[in-house]
């Protein structure tokens, strides 16, 4: 009985993507989303290295037989795309990254910090009721991963869930209006 071995085809220098081709579709989507995020010099030139580095990494596992050399460039660049369009975008309406000090809103206002161990404030208590009631209205899946964002960050959680921190980003979003209907925060 005779075995037959299977060749694997040469492997690939490590740039063989980056031409003129890809070049020009890679400053097209800086030039993109720079127009629509208003990025400056230094912010354009990272992007167009994230393209490139991302371009070189994915042509390790590129095979010329399975479709044309343009449709994977184009594929690849497109779903880098739009991983910064979300990155920009949930950038853009963070709350935090623009914080504002009290002392600019009320001045003359005291602060009363609340004692865990006393007596709780009555809005405390409501939030708490609130929480619980829009907790138990939430599919299981997503009412897990809130209770684990109540005390950790994002990241965390998709570590202790072992999934890529985009899953728990998307269930922030499918959260988010639950508790903008309750009267909590803005659902976009």
């Amino acid at each position: 009985m005779q075995t037959q071995t299977i060749a694997s085809p040469p492997a690939l220098p490590a740039g063989h993507l980056i031409d003129t081709f890809a070049r020009r579709r890679i400053d097209y989507r800086v030039y993109r989303l720079a127009k629509k995020f208003k990025l400056k010099a230094q912010d354009r030139r990272d992007l167009r290295q994230d393209f490139l580095m991302t371009l070189v990494r994915a042509g390790q596992s590129y095979q010329p037989g399975r479709c044309q050399r343009s449709t994977f460039i184009w594929a690849v660049l497109d779903r880098r795309y739009k991983h910064h369009v979300r990155q920009l975008s949930m950038q853009d309406s963070h709350d935090a990254l623009d914080p504002i000090c009290f002392d600019d809103v009320e001045p003359d206002m005291e602060y009363e910090l609340l004692d865990p161990h006393g007596e709780k404030d009555f809005e405390l208590v409501d939030l708490q009721a609130d929480t619980q009631t829009i907790l138990q209205r939430m599919p299981e899946d997503l009412r897990h991963i809130c209770e684990l964002l109540m005390t950790h960050t994002p990241a965390e959680v998709a570590r202790r869930l072992e999934v890529h921190p985009s899953t728990i980003t998307r269930a922030m979003q499918r959260i988010r209006p639950l508790f903008a209907q309750a009267g909590y925060g803005r659902a976009g």
